[in-house]
């Protein structure tokens, strides 16, 4: 159950990643907020992939203030997706 609550939340990362463009910076921050607090909380476990989801948090906090890449978002996205996928298996 929460595993799938995660991955749902992971879910809301990725659609503030991608419309990025166009969303309220106060909406995007939550998900960056979320990438970050997720990362870093289970990042002590030992789980290299939770300092990923730190640094795409981080990333995604450069795109609330407008500074991105396509191919890094691009990246980011495919990432999160696949994890978000994974979890709701």
């Amino acid at each position: 159950m929460i595993l799938k609550f995660l991955g749902a939340l992971d879910l809301f990362a990725i659609i503030t990643i991608i419309f990025s463009f166009m969303l309220p910076k106060s909406v995007i921050l939550y998900g960056a907020g979320w990438l970050i607090l997720k990362g870093v909380l289970f990042g002590f476990t030992g789980e290299i992939t939770s300092w990923i989801d730190a640094v795409c948090g981080i990333y995604t906090l450069f795109l609330a203030y407008g500074i991105g890449n396509n191919i890094v978002t691009v990246v980011v996205v495919i990432y999160l997706l696949q994890k978000a996928v994974v979890s709701f298996l």
